[in-house]
């Protein structure tokens, strides 16, 4: 007798441990693509996931004509009542924005490799709900033209009703208030992330000052309030003042009593006629919410204890910003270079006022001055030993020296990406470029001297032909024993000027096919990087194995004349790759190493202008990038399919 569907041993494993399985597969973003999948392997998987599957729902919105039938759909899907409190995240947006239409599959692997960046991780919230991530919907709009119609919104204010268990809440543009109503009358707190924070009642002509709108103030005010993601200008594209920063600085300092998460952007509207004159007509101080200036009542609005955890600031905010009592349980900060802000940040760490800070992201340091240098080194020398710390611009030796020496015993991730010595040039007198700091093999060994337990390294170092100066390099990163992802950024650059040549005479014919051939980056060479960075005879006591090696390839010059070609041509070369190892059946990482590329699409597009471009110039010209393809590859069949990169030249130690 024939038995009915057999279970597979996999699928007779008790329910319990098929959660656990669930649980590692969910990623908790937007797809979910190993869950998903893990779900259609039969009935009992299927079974199996249903908690985790409609534990996050994301509703796209595309016309609000069919929100009716999409609510339909979405009850029909969960049923009678048993789904319903199985939702504890909601995201809604418009329709996906047309760069996300492209190749799903490259989409993907840009989106893995978004867990490297700083704006990306350690938000105390799930990956779902982050502001940082890229935003991929079109903003909410209204049946009736631009703004928010509170009407239109009714039929999803009641469905976040029937969600007894919704936790957050995910929305791209203007909450409506029917919307944040439900949120505050819901029977346990739900937490709102807001992308694309803007608060339009505060937008209006200088002749026609007004309060601000009842629904405004309800959100600035909201407790369920606790993410934005604001891009901030001080006027709008057509002329008209927008106070909008100063209630985002006050939300900051309490007005949203349980705002955590902050990313301030700078929001770049061009130039035209009518913004050009109210620019130079002068911007007026904010008269307050009401036209009367701050009154007592606002006042204690903003006078509670802070919330905030994460603060991304990309713009060009007041050093008021840094308030004690705001900032006291801050453990993230991210910051572009200002020399007001460092001096106010100085002072405030100074204070002892950030007992909490364990990340911090000092950015494009750069125009600066040895007091306002000082103030970096201060910030550093007195903050708690931090676990992330991420610098850009023009680094010195001094402060790495307090880096490695107050912070090294606890960091488990750094990055330091320096300027190139002679670009981005300081005022005279700043500082010898001989002091700024940059990556040479014994300044990577004393990283590993004294920060042991440095997990994950941002670098960029100066490509120099694969020479053995740049081999130990890598070797030295080898030394980092807890070393588990590395991003390096190699850069690639004209000689730096010297002041007997002007720029423009440092490019020759010659001079770039250097920098082409230096440039180069193929899938062979990345392998041969991380092999040196991770060899596979390296897995001694405490060794672990790299598991995360991403190459990307810069050019920097000071010299703008090259043309969108040569951008082009070098795009062909200078490729982004990623080396992890494949997991064997112990789930330990292989010598079996996979290289795959990154932002292939866009190296497409750049390898087909050059097909496509018509090369008039004579052989030895500065803009015939054909003819320097084909003097360093000469081969058969279209110059741009025929470069390799130089090898490595791992023969010979250095010593420095």
């Amino acid at each position: 007798m024939v038995s009915g569907t057999t279970l597979s041993p996999f699928e007779r494993l008790p329910h319990v441990v098929l959660d656990i399985i669930c649980g590692y597969l969910d990623d908790e973003s937007d797809h979910r693509p190993d869950l998903c999948a893990f779900s259609l392997t039969s009935h009992r998987c299927c079974a199996a996931a249903k908690t985790r599957r409609f534990n996050q729902l994301v509703l796209v919105v595309p016309n609000l004509d069919d929100l009716g039938a999409i609510l339909a759909d979405l009850r029909a899907v969960l049923g009678h009542g048993e789904r319903y409190a199985l939702v504890h995240r909601l995201k809604v947006g418009g329709v996906l924005l047309d760069g996300d239409q492209r190749d799903q599959s490259e989409q993907n692997h840009a989106e893995d490799d978004d867990n490297l960046q700083l704006t990306e991780r350690n938000f105390d919230s799930p990956p779902f709900c982050h502001i940082a991530q890229p935003c991929r919907w079109m903003p909410l709009s209204s049946r009736r033209g631009p703004g928010i119609h509170d009407d239109d919104w009714l039929p999803l204010a009641a469905f976040l009703r029937e969600l007894p268990a919704l936790k957050d809440l995910v929305w791209n543009g203007r909450v409506p208030r029917s919307v944040l109503d439900a949120l505050h009358d819901a029977k346990r707190p739900c937490r709102l992330h807001v992308l694309g924070f803007r608060l339009p009642s505060l937008v209006y002509d200088r002749e026609t000052p007004r309060a601000i709108s009842p629904d405004d103030f309800a959100l600035v005010t909201s407790p369920a309030l606790y993410s934005i993601r604001a891009p901030l200008c001080r006027y709008d594209v057509h002329g008209a003042l927008d106070y909008s920063p100063e209630v985002v600085f006050l939300m900051m300092q309490g007005l949203a009593p349980n705002l955590a998460n902050v990313w301030l952007e700078t929001e770049v509207l061009g130039a035209g006629l009518s913004l050009n004159q109210s620019v130079a007509l002068g911007r007026p101080a904010w008269r307050g919410f009401f036209l009367d200036g701050p009154t007592d009542e606002e006042t204690k609005l903003t006078g509670g204890t802070g919330s905030l955890r994460n603060v991304l600031c990309q713009y060009n905010a007041e050093p008021s910003i840094f308030n004690a009592q705001s900032m006291a349980n801050l453990r993230r900060l991210q910051l572009d270079w200002s020399e007001e802000r460092i001096l106010a940040l100085a002072n405030l760490v100074t204070a002892g006022s950030l007992p909490r800070l364990d990340m911090l992201s000092l950015m494009c340091i750069h125009s600066s001055t040895g007091p306002h240098q000082a103030a970096i080194n201060q910030i550093l020398r007195y903050t708690k030993p931090l676990r992330y710390l991420c610098l850009t611009g023009h680094v010195t030796r001094e402060t790495m020296e307090i880096v490695t020496r107050h912070h090294g015993a606890s960091l488990r991730t750094l990055s330091l990406l320096p300027y190139a010595a002679g670009y981005y040039v300081t005022p005279p007198g700043a500082y010898d470029v001989r002091d700024l700091f940059a990556f040479s093999r014994d300044a990577v060994e004393l990283m590993a001297d004294r920060c042991p337990h440095l997990e994950e390294v941002y670098v960029e170092i100066q490509r120099t032909r694969g020479d053995p100066r740049e081999v130990a390099i890598y070797r030295a990163l080898g030394k980092l024993t807890r070393l588990e992802r590395v991003f390096l950024r190699l850069r690639c650059s004209l000689p730096t000027n010297d002041d007997m040549q002007s720029p423009r005479e440092l490019v020759t014919y010659e001079s770039l096919k250097e920098i082409f051939s230096n440039h180069a980056m193929d899938a062979a060479l990345a392998r041969a990087i991380y092999d040196v960075v991770s060899p596979p005879a390296g897995h001694g006591p405490g060794r672990r194995r790299l598991n995360y090696l991403r190459i990307e390839p810069e050019f920097v010059t000071e010299v703008h004349i090259f043309d969108t070609l040569f951008y082009d041509a070098m795009h062909c070369l200078g490729r982004q790759w990623v080396c992890q190892p494949t997991k064997d059946q112990n789930d330990q990482s292989s010598n079996n190493i996979v290289v795959r590329e990154l932002q292939a699409w866009e190296t497409r597009v750049a390898r087909e202008e050059c097909l496509e471009a018509d090369w008039p110039f004579p052989r030895q010209h500065i803009n015939n990038y054909e003819a320097m393809f084909q003097d360093l590859w000469p081969g058969d069949g279209p110059p741009w399919d025929c470069w390799t990169s130089l090898p490595l030249q791992t023969g010979d130690e250095v010593s420095e």
